[in-house]
């Protein structure tokens, strides 16, 4: 669900090409309706093209063999919405390959919308752009040599003239790079830039820290889970309560499995260093 929201945010708010590519024209009017005959209340993207036509699009983060369905839905309550058939994209970013079919075919009916994997865009195309939403969307690519991907996205959101356009460009990296099992790496990296972010007051980054906590598994980052653990924990630390003590420095160095779970169960809500070791 999270990554839903970010990907509206980053369509809506920031702004992408691939809206134009996907859609075949110009998005000039948002409409964020809700379709009250639909299980789903509110569809994630929908906008008026310069061509008068509507465009739809849902954020899926997995394989769900319902989809097909609550797509057929959507396209009729948009048509009874707005009289015009709409046209429909599934923008796709989960890990496994798709397996979801992208059409229903029925004695009386045929119904087709369409899939996008994120993960098979080119990312070299999407650095082009000089759009920074197309840049952090090249984050969920699945290209080799991921870390230099990472280098050159940094690159571009250190060169943002503004701290805010910064700050909102280095959270939408760290949610996505959830996806591609970077965020201890982008954490580490957004914290000299000036974009310090606001973990216990930021339900998406919340879930993008709890699910960190796994993260040590993960080949070529950390050696080890409690180091991982322990990593991710100092950075918080330092983005919430500003520098920390070398005494801390070692307390994290040689805790225990426990002692790290217990400290990052209370680093959210924890209004000092000493209430998150405590």
């Amino acid at each position: 669900m999270h990554f839903d929201i970010a990907l509206k945010e980053l369509f809506q708010s920031v702004g992408t090409s691939l809206t134009e590519r996907l859609a075949g024209g110009v998005p000039v009017e948002w409409l964020n309706v809700e379709l009250t005959e639909t299980r789903a209340q509110r569809v994630d993207y929908v906008c008026r093209l310069d061509d008068g036509n509507i465009f739809q699009m849902e954020f899926q983060s997995q394989n769900d063999s319902s989809l097909a369905w609550r797509m057929l839905e959507y396209y009729v309550a948009l048509f009874r919405k707005y009289d015009s058939s709409p046209r429909q994209v599934v923008l796709y970013m989960g890990n496994e390959p798709i397996s979801t079919a992208e059409n229903l075919y029925l004695e009386s009916l045929q119904f087709r919308f369409s899939i996008v994997d994120l993960g098979n865009l080119n990312a070299e195309e999407l650095w082009a752009s000089p759009s920074i939403g197309d840049v952090i969307l090249s984050i969920l690519c699945r290209q080799p040599e991921p870390k230099v991907r990472l280098d050159y996205i940094l690159r571009r959101i250190r060169a943002l003239d503004h701290p805010e356009q910064r700050k909102r460009a280095a959270r939408l990296l760290l949610i996505f790079s959830m996806k591609r099992n970077l965020s201890q790496i982008v954490m580490k990296e957004v914290a000299p830039m000036g974009a310090t972010l606001e973990v216990k007051d930021d339900v998406m980054l919340q879930s993008v820290y709890q699910e960190g906590h796994g993260e040590g598994h993960d080949k070529g980052l950390v050696q080890g889970r409690n180091e991982g653990q322990a990593r991710l924990l100092r950075i918080l630390l330092q983005q919430k309560f500003g520098s920390i003590f070398a005494s801390t420095e070692q307390l994290l160095t040689t805790a225990t499995q426990q002692q790290l779970d217990r400290w990052g169960s209370q680093i959210l809500s924890a209004a000092s260093v000493e209430d998150v070791l405590k």
